[in-house]
């Protein structure tokens, strides 16, 4: 027998618990990836745009990996809320929060593509 609550109010206690830690691990691993990331630029120059050898490349895994579950923690919210929120129409808010996070993201990958083609050269030498 599996330990799922059976009352809903067990049930929304714990979609939203859920819901508020995928939040909460990327409030807190953000600024520690983004700190480890200013370091191991200062200490560790990679060799090439995918160098398997670079903290850089690892430390961005597990950004975007923090990302993951935090965009999903918002959609679990979205659809847990939708029906007790149908009063202020949280869609247009929804997509608006999910499309600055999501092209933040694509602007990084893109200035980081730009550089890397432009400068393709410099990490050759």
């Amino acid at each position: 027998e599996e330990n799922f609550p059976t009352n809903s109010r067990a049930k929304a206690e714990a979609v939203l618990d859920q819901c508020q830690t995928y939040a909460m691990q990327f409030v807190l691993l953000r600024p520690v990836t983004a700190i480890g990331w200013l370091v191991s630029n200062k200490l560790v120059e990679p060799k090439s745009f995918l160098d398997w050898s670079s903290p850089q490349l690892y430390i961005t895994i597990v950004t975007n990996a923090s990302i993951f579950f935090a965009f999903r923690g918002l959609v679990k919210f979205y659809h847990a809320t939708r029906t007790d929120l149908e009063w202020c129409n949280p869609w247009p808010k929804f997509l608006c929060i999910k499309g600055v996070v999501f092209m933040t993201f694509w602007q990084k990958m893109t200035i980081a593509i730009i550089v890397n083609v432009a400068y393709a050269d410099d990490f050759d030498t």
